[in-house]
């Protein structure tokens, strides 16, 4: 074949010889586009609009939800026991926070908080994952565009954030836990999950805290590093947790005069009931809250001068002394522990 013909056969672009028009969404549902011209389903259960394109959310038949069970389709993204599309499905799992409930939260609560836009959500127990529709996010996220702002659009970014974040706190808790009672997945105070579940449990399955009271916190946390905690009110507060600049979508500004201006928070997996001192000590150089590939990102210093001129005070002294005693401990109480399931195996320990 010569090379004018090839170039005539591949008229239409190679990146058009596969496409999708219809999502297989576990069990129970698919969703699809419409055809320009043509008009939603009847049966269809809700549509949006994303771009120029209509979409619809149907109730599969009975052929497709066999389909290709577990068959991944090219552009979604796999992490974990996470996958999506725009945002799409985790694995359910009984007594652990569903994120959609608490995007409803949010909205209920604090509607000025410029959250996740929900279309449609949904618990598939044959398949054991939840499914979230979400709009896609407006702006551009803030660790993409990091270098294009100036520094007082950086802080003005971190003061939109702050006054949030001091918003959503109002809602407090006399627990340490999500907005349905469950305990929390993340916690950097009161460690991770034991050894010996870590190797006995399946990675995608989800390990959560239990629910602490102020004073049972207090305990553990002198376990954990030997050091109590700094001394706060009796109530727990509602906040984001993961406020990271691959969290926050931002309107890219026009020119530098022009203020730094929040769009959107994504990503409320973790939002819970947390101690008062967590909300300005969380942001630290120990986590991901700088910006990857930048000399100058430190994206926790604009968050934390912010949060603290809202009211919160941050305990990076504390935090730091805490971290490293925390670890010492840890890595000897585990070394102790794993021996000992090495012995319980008929293992020799190293």
């Amino acid at each position: 074949m010569n090379s004018r013909k090839l170039h005539e056969e591949l008229a239409v672009p190679i990146q058009e010889s596969v496409k999708f028009q219809k999502l297989i969404l576990g069990s129970q549902y698919y969703c699809e586009t419409v055809d320009e011209d043509g008009d939603v389903p009847a049966d269809s259960v809700v549509d949006w609009r994303d771009g120029k394109d209509t979409w619809c959310l149907r109730r599969q038949q009975a052929q497709l939800a066999n389909e290709l069970p577990g068959t991944s389709k090219p552009g979604a993204i796999q992490l974990g026991a996470s996958s999506s599309v725009w945002e799409i499905a985790a694995a359910y799992i009984e007594g652990v926070q569903q994120e959609s409930k608490t995007i409803h939260y949010v909205n209920e609560y604090s509607p000025e908080v410029p959250t996740t836009k929900l279309i449609y959500d949904w618990v598939d127990h044959q398949w054991c994952r939840t499914y979230i529709i979400m709009e896609r996010a407006p702006g551009q996220l803030l660790d993409k565009v990091w270098h294009d702002l100036t520094e007082q659009q950086r802080k003005d970014v971190a003061q939109e954030v702050a006054v949030h974040v001091l918003s959503m706190s109002q809602r407090t808790s006399t627990s340490l836990s999500t907005i349905d009672g469950f305990g929390v997945e993340q916690f950097k105070l009161v460690g991770g999950q034991p050894l010996l579940d870590c190797i006995k449990t399946p990675a995608w399955v989800p390990w959560c805290h239990p629910v602490f009271s102020k004073d049972s916190l207090s305990s553990h946390l002198q376990s954990e590093a030997s050091m109590p905690p700094p001394k706060e009110d009796n109530e727990f507060v509602f906040y984001h947790l993961d406020l990271t600049s691959h969290n926050i979508f931002v309107h890219l500004p026009r020119s530098e005069k022009d203020k730094g201006q929040l769009a959107q928070i994504v990503d409320w997996t973790n939002a819970a009931f947390w101690p008062r001192f967590w909300v300005a000590t969380c942001p630290n150089r120990f986590g991901p809250f700088t910006v990857p590939g930048a000399d100058d990102g430190d994206w926790y210093r604009y968050l934390r001068a912010a949060l603290e001129e809202a009211g919160f005070a941050a305990q990076s002294e504390w935090f730091e002394r805490f971290v490293v005693e925390q670890y010492r401990l840890r890595e000897e109480r585990g070394g102790e522990k794993y021996n000992e399931w090495l012995r319980s195996k008929q293992i020799r320990p190293r």
